[in-house]
This record gives structure tokens, sequence and C-alpha cells, in this order.
């Protein structure tokens, strides 16, 4: 579970985090943490075919992450925004999925980015419900 748990925390909106609050210093420190967490998870779980393909699906759950929070800024008159505890909740959900999922490696395939896209529904569900929008419209 240790395992699970360490990849999970590797791969749930972590890179994003780590850029944005830390910069490349940050990214880069996140980038040692999820090797040294990935081969960990392979050691003990012996298998890396589905959990090398659900992290890349994870990929792609990241990127309609971004997209939604996108299309979901550009709803609306007035200028909303994310409380940081909408995305603590959101990252929370990710994080317990993700574990879970990776608690057997046959679920890492499907679980990584549903959980991250659960994440990312509640993030944004909840910036629209109470703050009208994401606020994260390009323009």
């Amino acid at each position: 579970m240790v395992a699970a748990a360490a990849l999970a925390a590797a791969t749930v909106w972590m890179p994003v985090a780590a850029l944005v609050v830390f910069g490349p210093l940050g990214f880069a420190l996140w980038l040692l943490f999820a090797l040294a967490a990935a081969a960990f998870y392979v050691r003990v779980w012996r298998q890396w075919v589905p959990v090398l393909a659900g992290l890349v699906l994870d990929v792609g759950a990241l990127a309609l992450t971004a997209l939604g929070l996108l299309v979901a800024g550009c709803g609306g008159d007035q200028a909303g925004h994310v409380d940081r505890w909408m995305w603590a909740l959101g990252g929370m959900l990710a994080f317990a999925i993700g574990t879970w999922a990776l608690s057997r490696p046959s679920r890492a395939l499907w679980g990584l980015p549903l959980g991250t896209l659960a994440g990312a529904a509640v993030v944004i569900g909840l910036a629209v419900v109470l703050n009208g929008n994401t606020g994260l419209c390009p323009d």
C-alpha cells in the first residue's frame, strides 16, 4: 500500500503544482520523486506495463482537466476563481482513487485517469456552482 500511495502522490496533479508553486526546481524535485516512487512500485509489484499505460493515460486526463478548467472559466460575465480548498478537495479525491487503483496493478490502467478526472470534476463543479466560473478563461 505504501508503494501505491507514493506513486499516486507522484501522479496526482503534483507535477503541475510543483511547477506552478516552486518553479523549475520544484518540477525537477518532483521528477526525482516520481522516478523513485515508480521504481519502488515496480519492485514491489513486479508489473510495469499496466502502470506505465495508466500513467500515459493519466497525462491525457491532466490535459482534459486543463481544457475543462479553461472552458469552465469562460462562462458568465463575472470573474470567478477556484478556491484553495477546492483544489485540495479535488486533489485528495484524485489521490484516494489513484492509491486504490494502484493497490492492484490491473486497475492502474483505468484507475489513474479516472481519479484525475474525478478530482477535476469536483474542482470545476464547485468553482462553477459557488463562484460562477473558474476564472481561467484565456480570452
